[in-house]
């Protein structure tokens, strides 16, 4: 499996966010998360980008936890990007997503922020692969 996600579960105080979420999605699939405002689709993509920690439950990214197979490959530079327009950090955080010509590719809300122009053209990325 690409992306391996068991028993996944997450709460915050009280409240219960994810609850016993299993799936997998293979290589060359294309997988989307739905669900209203409020439903944990961030939360989700928060933990398998390893941003949030689980309460419970295993996410692999090709069989890998994320601190062994992703961490590693991370640079950090003294940038600040908060200076930027949100939508030029929107096209920073794509364009650092894709220029490693990752096998996969987690996006949450990827065209927020952006004008008709650069939405067309990340949709040609991601569906072109280029």
């Amino acid at each position: 499996m690409t992306l391996d996600v068991e028993k996944l579960t997450k709460s915050f105080d009280s409240k219960n966010v994810l609850d016993n979420i299993s799936f997998c999605v293979k290589k060359d699939e294309v997988f989307g998360l739905l669900g209203p405002n409020g439903a944990g689709k961030t939360t989700m993509i928060r933990m398998i980008l390893d941003i949030l920690k689980s309460d419970h439950g295993e996410i692999k990214i090709f069989g890998k936890s994320f601190s062994e197979k992703i961490k590693e490959r991370i640079e950090y530079k003294n940038k600040n990007v908060q200076e930027l327009s949100k939508g030029m950090q929107r096209q920073l955080q794509f364009i650092i997503s894709i220029i490693h010509n990752p096998d996969i590719l987690i996006l949450d809300e990827p065209f927020y922020g952006l004008d008709p122009i650069n939405k067309k053209l990340f949709i040609g990325v991601v569906e072109n692969g280029k």
